[in-house]
């Protein structure tokens, strides 16, 4: 009885993520709010800019609302953060509706016991967002952007689908335990650190871009290096050297 309990389970489990993957993909954006309802200004401990970062990296196109192009309502979702501040523990939880307010999904609950309020929301918020990772969810590109972000052209600056550029506008990787978030721009790829460390939990790591077929990666300092993605979609870049860093992918 147990075992056709778990396995019931299971299935329901499956079947919630597989409609959930679906129903989410089938709108072209999310709005993330300015300024969530718990604290008393916009965009306080860069919570808002964290939460737009997150629901990039698992497969959004998030936007805040005077960012949106024109779109319709309709065609997006809207966020909402609800956060708890408590003596023992801080809890964040993020709820997705459709233009009507109907509750579409809700993360399980993210939980922290860290003292600052900037530290114990952050990592409840990505606690939260941990729901999303196993979803898969890829929004189709805003309106005007269709062209943009689904094809790469063949020109010099910007790379071509031959040498295995990620078609995403945005991919994750990671490289000794640290997550790193790639994004396609109208020149090539931007990389990201993610860390706690900058404003917005990303920290600009340098650009991609070709020159006359050759990848090149420009770190902070403008150094430039010979760069590839591999079969798999991981990044190489090779120092001065000729020792190779791997960035591998994840999505």
């Amino acid at each position: 009885m147990k075992i056709k309990l778990l396995l019931l389970f299971l299935l329901v489990s499956v079947f919630y993520h597989v409609k959930a993957q679906e129903n989410l993909s089938n709108y072209s954006y999310i709005v993330v709010p300015t300024k969530f309802d718990f604290l008393d200004e916009p965009d306080k401990y860069q919570l808002n800019s964290i939460a737009k970062f997150l629901f990039n990296k698992h497969g959004f196109n998030a936007f805040f609302e005077e960012e949106l192009p024109d779109v319709r309502r309709c065609d997006g979702l809207y966020a909402e953060v609800i956060g708890v501040p408590n003596f023992i523990w801080t809890k964040v939880t993020v709820v997705i509706k459709d233009c009507y307010g109907t509750e579409l999904f809700r993360t399980m609950e993210g939980r922290s016991k860290l003292k600052a309020f900037k530290d114990t929301y952050n990592e409840a918020m990505r606690m939260a967002f941990e729901s999303f990772a196993g979803l898969g969810v890829k929004q189709p590109a805003v309106g005007s952007e269709v062209v943009k972000n689904t094809e790469i052209k063949e020109k010099e600056g910007s790379p071509s689908n031959s040498l295995n550029f990620p078609k995403a506008k945005y991919s994750n990787y990671s490289k000794d335990g640290t997550s790193y978030l790639l994004q396609k721009t109208n020149e090539g790829y931007s990389l990201y650190q993610e860390t706690l460390k900058a404003q917005d939990g990303l920290q600009y790591e340098g650009k991609l871009f070709v020159v006359e077929g050759v990848l090149f990666f420009e770190d902070v300092s403008e150094e430039r290096f010979i760069a590839s993605f591999d079969a798999d979609g991981s990044l190489k870049i090779v120092n001065d050297k000729g020792a190779p860093t791997v960035y591998q992918r994840n999505n």
